[in-house]
């Protein structure tokens, strides 16, 4: 039995032979071919209600291969297989398998190989100017993300290595071997039909008198990129957001209204893509013996024939209707959340961690902060099976939440991809949580690795509630941990630590390394010092400014930029505490 691993790449189609492979699985599976049901998801909150499952929820199998979870997912996709008569090919579909945040374990070919026979990984390309375009207005749509740039602006900032299709597929090529690999331009195939050139390359070619799907996933007209970007600026949850994506793609299926292409990439990208995409794509085609290459090499102006065609949209009466209803869900959310910034008490402060470390390192994260006078800690542990998680804190304020399959299933409707994941989805759970309690007057999200720590006395309660009452958001400066030796076992033990850029004594440039002699009584050589580019940030709960759902956090800077502090104020008395850790050497 072989496996076909169809990693898209993203805008290639991929839902729609998805949507394809569901309604016909019955009888794709009487001519051999398994689109498994088993790894198989739906999003919880779509952007258009004709999506479909994908197997997106196994791209952990691909991360991590060799553990438990992977290896009970893969059985499964083996025993659904046994179910049938005569399956000789298994499709595995999702274009998040070969998204960049996804890192490919080496050892995933060996894994597969003791379930299947042979393995083909299956992926179409489409030019970037156009690929660009597209995915820009799709990630405009996505639920979990709040996307707020102009074209150029997420250009410069996110797509750099969404665009080096060379680069993207060397790892794969490492993995599975050149043989193995098959590469279709998306523009360039026949008869323009995706699911018929899908199948084809499968080595199946009966699928004409199947059943087809209608339009899947369709693309958002450039003219209503603003409306898009402007919900992006409100307080919608992933609910409310899905929603309204949803009326704009069923308003868009019903409409007749066809306009002019609006121009959303400068001309000077265009060219940009073309001088830097052209000739690596030529040398990719060549690699892996793509024929039918002409658009994919920028051999002809498809952007501009793209350009040049209409495209359905809907009257600026249906725009407007759905602006209302876009404003009225945001007046909603606020409802719910604002208060004044005038109240009683400005002292109390909420924690929320994920954790996943020895239990004497959890304690002490636990009762260093109670005895600094936390209120609340919100404790997500990654092991439901955590000793800790029962352990007696002595506090009824400290919340444990096991990160079951069942709390996942909730959040976001299946196992996360990576532990970046995981920080994004317990970070915004946490926040949005802390942020509806009225016991609770700031917010922090700390990692397991930091203690909040306050100068000599200092008081945070007090430092706190003398803040100026227009303040909603405190910046905590890192500190970083420098140890003596590099077997510390304890990563609170650190009694040195990397001064901040604040003015204050020992301030360093940014990115550049210490010198032997600023650490010459450690006796320490430093190979390489990191540390966080963005301080925290502690939050005023319920302020009119904060957003209550958060996109996909990429990093600091995309968690909090969401919120719109009215005045950020640096607190010189207060900083993070952190063991970075890196190596260091006698």
């Amino acid at each position: 039995m072989r496996l076909i691993l169809h990693i898209g790449f993203h805008k290639t189609g991929t839902s729609a032979i998805q949507a394809f492979s569901v309604k016909n699985r019955g009888k794709l599976a009487k001519n051999g071919l398994l689109y498994p049901k088993a790894g198989a998801s739906r999003p919880r909150f779509p952007s258009r209600s004709t999506s479909e499952s994908g197997h997106r929820v196994l791209s952990d199998v691909l991360v991590s291969p060799t553990n438990l979870n992977s290896a009970q997912k893969l059985e499964a996709i083996i025993a659904e297989a046994g179910s049938y008569e005569e399956i000789n090919t298994v499709i595995l579909s999702s274009e998040t398998f070969s998204a960049p945040r996804v890192k490919v374990s080496p050892a995933v070919a060996g894994v597969l190989k003791k379930y299947f026979s042979g393995i083909t990984v299956l992926a179409y390309l489409r030019r970037q100017d156009v690929w660009a375009e597209t995915f820009y207005k799709e990630i405009l749509c996505w639920n979990g993300r709040k996307e707020k740039r102009d074209f150029k602006r997420f250009n410069d900032g996110f797509l750099g290595e969404w665009l080096d299709y060379s680069a993207r597929l060397e790892v794969w090529e490492r993995i599975f071997g050149k043989e193995n690999i098959t590469i279709k331009s998306y523009d360039d195939r026949e008869n323009k039909n995706i699911i018929i050139d899908f199948f084809k390359a499968v080595g199946f070619d009966g699928i004409e008198q199947f059943e087809f799907p209608g339009v899947i996933n369709p693309s958002l007209p450039n003219d209503l990129v603003p409306l898009l970007l402007e919900t992006n600026k409100l307080n919608l949850d992933r609910e409310q957001k899905s929603f309204i994506t949803n009326l704009v793609f069923d308003e868009l299926s019903k409409s007749d209204y066809k306009v002019k292409k609006k121009k959303i990439i400068p001309d000077e990208l265009l060219q940009q893509y073309k001088d830097e995409c052209g000739l690596k794509n030529v040398q990719l085609c060549e690699r892996f013996g793509v024929i039918r290459n002409d658009v994919l090499c920028f051999g002809t102006n498809e952007f501009q024939a793209n350009q040049d065609r209409p495209e359905v949209s809907l009257r600026e009466a249906a725009v407007e209707e759905i602006r209302k209803k876009i404003h009225q869900l945001n007046a909603e959310t606020l409802a719910k959340t604002n208060i004044s910034h005038d109240r009683p008490d400005r002292g109390r402060v909420g924690v929320s961690c994920l954790l996943n470390e020895s239990p004497m390192q959890t304690e002490i994260f636990v009762k260093y902060h109670l005895e600094l006078g936390v209120s609340r800690i919100r404790l997500y542990m990654d092991n439901p099976d955590d000793p800790m998680a029962g352990f007696d804190y002595g506090d009824d304020c400290v919340e444990i939440i096991k990160c079951t399959a069942e709390f996942w299933q909730d959040k976001i409707g299946r196992e996360p991809f990576n532990n970046g994941e995981k920080l994004s989805v317990c970070h915004q759970d946490g926040l949005n949580y802390l942020n509806t309690r009225d016991d609770i007057d700031w917010v922090i999200n700390l990692d397991a690795d930091e203690l909040l720590f306050v100068a000599p006395g200092v008081v945070l309660q007090e430092y706190l509630r003398q803040l100026p009452k227009t303040v909603d958001q405190l910046v905590v400066m890192p500190l970083e941990a420098i140890f003596v030796s590099d077997d510390d076992a304890n990563i609170f033990s650190a009694r040195y630590f990397k001064v901040p850029r604040l003015g204050l004594p020992n301030e360093l440039p940014a990115g550049r390394r210490l010198k032997d002699k600023i650490l010459r009584r450690l006796v320490l050589k430093l190979e390489a010092f990191g540390a966080h580019r963005l301080a925290r940030r502690m939050l005023l709960t319920l302020s009119g400014n904060v957003c209550t759902s958060l996109p996909w956090i990429q990093s600091d800077e995309a968690l909090y930029q969401h919120y719109m502090p009215v005045l950020s104020q640096v607190m010189r008395d207060g900083f993070l505490a952190h063991r970075e850790g890196r190596t260091f050497t006698r």
